[in-house]
């Protein structure tokens, strides 16, 4: 699967563009996670933008270096087939670094990144559409 993706130095695609991974280095600019993001599109980070980078800041500051993912999806149609699977197992052989993500408060999306061996570090409570719901950052240590 992962053989047909091309690499841009933080973003793969896995068959085609059935499934994407984008990470960096750096902390995302706002305008970019906007575009890319599921609940990005929901909130009003003018708000959260501060309260979210101090979270990522305090939780990662042991880490000298690391990496955060921006972005992982794969088409509708195309879940259920290790898409997703691929994609991370590929990030996880290629960096040696912890790993920062930030999850919407859902059960299936907690255990993806859980079978991969990240940790929740938390819930952050935010109003989307006069609801709460929450945001998990999760990190992943990388194996000696």
């Amino acid at each position: 699967m992962i053989q047909t993706a091309w690499n841009r130095s933080s973003a793969i695609q896995v068959e085609g563009c059935k499934g994407v991974l984008v990470w960096s280095d750096q902390p995302c600019h706002w305008s970019q996670l906007i575009q890319t993001s599921k609940y990005a599109r929901l909130l009003s980070f003018c708000g959260h933008k501060s309260a979210l980078d101090k979270i990522r800041r305090h939780i990662m500051a042991e880490y000298p270096k690391y990496i955060i993912i921006s972005f992982i999806g794969v088409l509708v149609q195309e879940q259920g087939k290790g898409y997703g699977k691929a994609l991370m197992t590929y990030l996880l052989e290629k960096v040696n670094v912890p790993i920062y993500v930030e999850v919407i408060n859902d059960t299936k999306s907690v255990k993806f990144f859980e079978s991969f061996g990240f940790v929740a570090q938390g819930e952050m409570p935010l109003i989307v559409k006069e609801q709460v719901v929450y945001l998990i950052p999760m990190v992943h240590e990388p194996t000696l």
